[in-house]
């Protein structure tokens, strides 16, 4: 579990015993009378001293997690031509988001990718380690354009080439994974089989999408239903701004385990 332990025994104590407690045999200490233990107060302080850097490379991610929650979050945007001047509402609306998270190197990583006819990675989880970098990166970014929205494409390039250790996924640390997918329009493509191997894959999907959208593709890409969400338009975004932040902020480990990814299908495409 991380915890480094000491072990100070006297009188009858069994210096076996003590060497099996402590962390290793060197941190067990002996006196032969209790009235003699100020004697160790040195000893004890000199070790703790020599040994906490050699703890922190022992442990580091005991101490990443001593920071705050750690997740790993991508938003997977349309910049498609559809999308038109609206593009910089979306902005917006991750800037937000990502203003009320607890961003960081070791505690809330973010990335950003633009789909249309194929997808683009903006920045990926790694590409930077502080809040501030993050939002001059979102405020850097320029639409992608294209005029198809082939998101079952893009989420099949989230899949393979963004959450990935690589490009920062911490997921074989068992950091929780996230994709917040925003949509203007129904996709161009088909969504189920590539949204069913990314929540295999272990990524719990949001999905955002106007009125346009059929209901059923926004469900079909959410790891449950109650994570797809419907807005009027782009502009209607900071109606549910809020209960996502909620649900990002909120949502424990235990919780995570308790969900169960729903995997139906949606053969709905525009031409």
């Amino acid at each position: 579990m991380g915890v480094l332990i000491f072990a100070i025994g006297s009188g009858g104590s069994d210096s076996r015993e003590l060497q099996k407690v402590s962390h290793k045999p060197s941190f067990a200490m002996y006196s032969s009378r209790f009235s003699d233990l100020p004697v160790l107060e040195q000893e004890l302080q000199s070790f703790i001293e020599t040994v906490i850097l050699d703890v922190t490379q022992q442990f580091p991610t005991r101490t990443a997690q001593s920071q705050g929650p750690r997740k790993d979050i991508v938003f997977l945007v349309d910049g498609s031509d559809g999308v038109g001047r609206e593009f910089a509402i979306i902005q917006e609306f991750i800037r937000r988001v990502v203003e009320s998270l607890n961003v960081g190197e070791n505690k809330i990583r973010i990335g950003v990718v633009q789909y249309g006819d194929s997808a683009q990675a903006e920045m990926h989880l790694n590409t930077y380690a502080t809040k501030e970098a993050v939002l001059n990166g979102i405020r850097e970014m320029r639409q992608l354009g294209g005029r198809k929205r082939n998101l079952g494409q893009a989420l099949q390039f989230l899949s393979q080439n963004v959450m990935i250790p690589a490009q920062g996924s911490r997921k074989q640390e068992g950091v929780p994974q996230f994709a917040i997918i925003v949509s203007s329009r129904p996709s161009t493509d088909e969504v189920s089989r590539e949204a069913f191997s990314l929540k295999q894959s272990g990524v719990i999907p949001f999905s955002i999408g106007t009125r346009e959208i059929n209901p059923t593709e926004l469900r079909v890409v959410s790891y449950v239903p109650k994570y797809s969400f419907t807005v009027d338009d782009l502009p209607g975004l900071y109606t549910v701004q809020e209960s996502l932040i909620n649900t990002l902020t909120e949502l424990s480990d235990e919780d995570i385990a308790r969900l169960r990814p729903e995997f139906p299908t949606y053969g709905g495409k525009v031409s």
